[in-house]
């Protein structure tokens, strides 16, 4: 299997652990972000069975409602099964897309200020830049959330339950707790 897919799996895990405060940071993303999750369930996910649709919407949960080794399990149900492998590789480009169209952004606003940034200034706004690259991710998880939230519940809304734990899959007659309703 991709190690990258781990990796980005991993990785993303880890990023959305970080409280996205800003979303007005990104409003100019949202309805971008909102067509390519539309875009990516329709040519990605619905035709996966209901299951693997879970899989998914699971690993958009907030991280603080949500154990991490239950997410990491999550991400590992997503490494090992390959015919998840498509949408899971189209949801690292989708992510990345956004990311380097923020990126970008913010470094034209850099070189186009007036006055040349001092080192410190550089090391700063390379800090920030970071901190929003993590919220930006968080951002995106919590659309794709929304939208594959609404596209499961409207298929079966009795299913949409926790589906990990910290030793992996729930057996399907054992998910009491279920997924938090989108605030959309």
């Amino acid at each position: 299997m991709n190690k990258h897919i781990l990796a980005f799996a991993l990785a993303t895990a880890s990023i959305i652990s970080v409280n996205a405060t800003g979303h007005a940071s990104f409003s100019g993303f949202s309805r971008s972000i909102q067509q390519s999750a539309d875009k990516w369930i329709t040519d990605s996910v619905a035709t996966l069975s209901y299951e693997d649709q879970l899989t998914f919407l699971n690993l958009f949960v907030d991280p603080t409602i949500n154990p991490i080794e239950a997410t990491i399990k999550c991400i590992q149900t997503l490494q090992e099964n390959i015919e998840l492998t498509p949408a899971t590789e189209q949801l690292q480009r989708n992510v990345q897309t956004f990311i380097e169209k923020y990126i970008e952004a913010m470094q034209k606003k850099l070189e186009n200020r007036a006055v040349v940034p001092t080192q410190e200034e550089l090391t700063e706004f390379y800090q920030k830049l970071e901190t929003k690259v993590y919220e930006l991710v968080a951002y995106f998880y919590q659309l794709y959330y929304e939208k594959l939230y609404v596209h499961l519940a409207n298929q079966d809304s009795t299913k949409l339950a926790f589906m990990f734990n910290e030793q992996g899959i729930i057996a399907p007659e054992k998910r009491t707790q279920f997924l938090p309703k989108p605030t959309i």
